[in-house]
């Protein structure tokens, strides 16, 4: 079992009209309870762990609209809250003297809690929405309006990876020969 905090120090991302705009650090509370096996005469590795990851200030990156320039520019902004939990599996068997099979995944969940954006869009009526304001980008008008992003999934932010891989290995006159097969999703 273990608990952890880590952060990813803020900064600052150039914001419409050529400002700095500043993001807050990004903060996390992290635990865990996992398990390191080694079993049949150590031929069999299994290591796993479930986790729980809080975030405060979650540092992601959105759209906006430059009006000095009229263009569409990203930012860095923060999500107030997120989290992240799962589990991961790691195996290791050694098959025989010389095949070693490894499979290993990971399971996760992550949610953004509260999280207040912008939405960029192409206009598509003649008034502007509530809350919103209407820039017309040489080639069509776009309305940037408050959204709020609260229950969406964390983004960059995989669900499943697997990795599967088959080595063999023999002696030779050069020296001991290796290949490995590996794929992962």
């Amino acid at each position: 079992l273990t608990y952890s905090e880590g952060f990813l120090s803020g900064g600052i991302s150039e914001a419409p009209g050529g400002l700095l705009d500043k993001f807050e650090p990004e903060e996390v509370e992290n635990w865990e309870l996992g398990f390191k096996l080694d079993l049949l005469n150590s031929r069999l590795r299994l290591n796993g762990a479930f986790f729980h990851s809080d975030y405060t200030n979650r540092q992601l990156t959105t759209i906006v609209i430059d009006p000095v320039i009229n263009s569409v520019a990203p930012d860095t902004i923060n999500a107030a809250k997120s989290t992240i939990q799962g589990f991961e599996l790691e195996t290791t068997w050694l098959a025989t003297q010389r095949l070693m099979l490894t499979f290993n995944m990971t399971l996760n969940d992550g949610d953004i809690d509260e999280f207040e954006d912008q939405l960029v869009a192409i206009a598509t009526t003649p008034e502007v929405p509530a809350g919103c304001i209407r820039t017309n980008l040489v080639l069509l008008e776009v309305d940037q309006c408050p959204n709020d992003r609260s229950n969406e999934n964390l983004p960059r932010l995989p669900e499943q990876t697997y990795l599967i891989a088959a080595q063999y290995a023999w002696d030779s006159p050069w020296g001991r020969v290796q290949p490995r097969v590996q794929a992962s999703w």
